[in-house]
């Protein structure tokens, strides 16, 4: 399922932050939380069967089993918000949420990968489909809005029934301004940002293009700016 909820009101403003299994996840930090993950490589090609395991472990507050309630009525479970005058968001550090230490530049070139990077937010459009970071660099480049860039490195897990791995159709992720305000530690990313100059801008343009998306080939350009 590929479901999108969103929210009828400014939860950013409630002095009672959302809560729940899918409300907790309103929690204002604009850090991508990964819990626990199914391996469906390993699922029987004989009987076509799979038994996941996973149950939201490392993604929520708590375990799933904290948010039985006794009845369809009774608003107690142990994470509940209900009748509270005030309840921060939840700590998504202690759900191994951690900010890239990112200060703008933090030594890095313009069009330098660097790995682990994960700029959340501030997309210019939707994902687009890129097979590599230097596809992915030369679409930004392309693009004088685009001023930084996160490439997804990790492809989608094979599906039970499926003969060929499935690899995301949205890898590559184009970034405006303010991208530098969500820098986050993530394990399947690689970012960079665009020089500001449009001279050098266009030099690696018209460099990348003419190595045939060898992004390395051109850095040097980069060295003295």
């Amino acid at each position: 399922m590929d479901v999108v909820i969103s929210p009828h009101y400014d939860v950013d403003a409630d002095i009672v932050a959302p809560h729940g299994l899918i409300g907790q996840t309103f929690d204002r930090s604009h850090c991508p939380v990964h819990g626990r993950q199914d391996d469906y490589r390993s699922w029987d090609a004989t009987t076509r069967e799979l038994t996941t395991h996973s149950n939201a472990e490392g993604a929520i507050e708590g375990m799933a089993e904290d948010y039985q309630v006794s009845s369809l009525s009774s608003l107690d479970f142990k994470y509940t918000r209900f009748r509270k005058r005030s309840a921060a968001p939840r700590d998504t550090s202690r759900l191994g949420c951690h900010r890239f230490a990112w200060n703008g530049t933090s030594g890095a070139r313009p069009l330098q990968l660097v790995p682990h990077l994960n700029f959340q937010g501030f997309d210019l459009m939707g994902g687009i489909s890129e097979r590599s970071p230097e596809g992915c660099a030369a679409e930004c480049l392309e693009r004088l809005a685009c001023v930084a860039f996160t490439f997804i490195t990790t492809p989608r897990p094979k599906r039970p029934l499926s003969t060929s791995a499935v690899v995301s159709s949205r890898s590559c992720w184009l970034k405006r301004k303010g991208f530098e305000a969500a820098a986050f530690h993530s394990a399947g990313t690689v970012s960079a940002v665009m020089p500001r100059d449009p001279s050098l801008r266009k030099q690696l343009a018209q460099c990348v293009a003419a190595t045939h998306g060898h992004l390395d080939a051109c850095l040097h350009l980069t060295s003295n700016r």
